[in-house]
């Protein structure tokens, strides 16, 4: 498996390690729950540093930076952050955050939500798909977006307590078979099980 250059200052900070598409990754360090409410409740900001893009395109639905910089400037950068935003409540946040946080805002997640298979228009991501210009697939899309998906992404949120995971079920009021689960979690939030599931159209 493979380590990214941050891989010692998330062991260092005290990250539990999970693989995720190939590279040990970070899937939470003082807890999913409290990273977040991390997330959800507080801000910081950076110290500049002359070769870092920063890119208001999170990934969280809270709002958030990506930086791009350099890999041997990852570590001193990180430890700068860290430090400069303890005041705010600034703490590292795992994947497991990112995922309930991504749940909640209705966010798709390439590799369950999304995949080489599904169209943007079964995942509601229309919006953001031009088919009035020329690409590789406009004119299947164009005619999808005419004739109408065979299946659409939802979010669905748990009556009863349970939580939902990718591959359940999902049922209609008569327990006919009607799409699957691709996401699902407990939200912090809501404090009750949420999903994403495609459903016959």
């Amino acid at each position: 498996m493979k380590r990214t250059s941050l891989f010692d200052v998330h062991v260092a900070a005290g990250a539990k390690m999970v693989e995720f598409a190939g590279f040990e990754m970070p899937v939470q360090y003082s807890g999913a729950l409290a990273e977040h409410m991390a997330v959800r409740e507080h801000a910081g900001e950076i110290a500049g540093c002359k070769e870092v893009i920063i890119s208001a395109t999170g990934y969280t639905g809270s709002g958030g930076f990506e930086l791009y910089l350099p890999a041997e400037m990852a570590s001193d950068v990180w430890k700068a952050i860290i430090r400069e935003g303890e005041d705010f409540g600034l703490i590292p946040c795992g994947l497991a955050s990112r995922d309930t946080l991504r749940l909640e805002k209705g966010y798709c997640l390439y590799g369950n939500d999304l995949n080489d298979e599904t169209t943007p228009l079964e995942a509601g991501l229309g919006w953001i798909t031009k088919l009035n210009t020329d690409f590789i697939g406009a004119d299947v899309l164009r005619r999808e977006k005419e004739e109408g998906s065979a299946r659409k992404l939802i979010a669905l949120k748990m009556l009863d307590p349970g939580v939902p995971r990718a591959g359940y079920l999902v049922c209609d009021d008569s327990e006919k078979e009607i799409g699957q689960v691709t996401s699902g979690g407990m939200s912090p939030l809501l404090k009750k099980g949420i999903a994403l599931a495609y459903v016959k159209s």
